[in-house]
C-alpha cells in the first residue's frame, strides 16, 4: 500500500515537472519572438485546471490578496 502511494505521488510530481517544463519551452518561444508578434498574455483562468492524471490544481490564495478580506472569511478561503 506505501508502494503506491509513494508511486502515484511521484506520478503527480512527475506530471508538475513535465507542466513546468512546458511553459518554460513555451515562454522561451515567446520571449524569441520580436515584441509586436507576441500575442498579449491570457487573464488567468478563474476555474481549477486539471493536469493528465486529473489532479486538480488551483491557485492558492496569497497573503497579500487576503489581507482585504475579513478574518473570518479568511478561513474559508484557505486551502487544507
Amino acid at each position: 500500500m506505501l508502494r503506491r502511494q509513494i508511486y502515484e505521488e511521484e506520478q503527480i510530481l512527475l506530471a508538475l515537472v513535465e507542466r513546468r517544463v512546458h511553459l518554460l519551452r513555451e515562454n522561451e518561444e515567446l520571449e524569441a519572438r520580436p515584441r509586436g508578434e507576441r500575442p498579449l498574455p491570457s487573464p488567468p483562468q478563474e476555474a481549477a485546471e486539471s493536469d493528465s492524471l486529473g489532479v486538480q490544481i488551483e491557485e492558492q490564495p496569497r497573503e497579500e490578496d487576503l489581507i482585504d478580506i475579513a478574518p473570518d472569511e479568511r478561513e474559508s478561503l484557505q486551502v487544507s
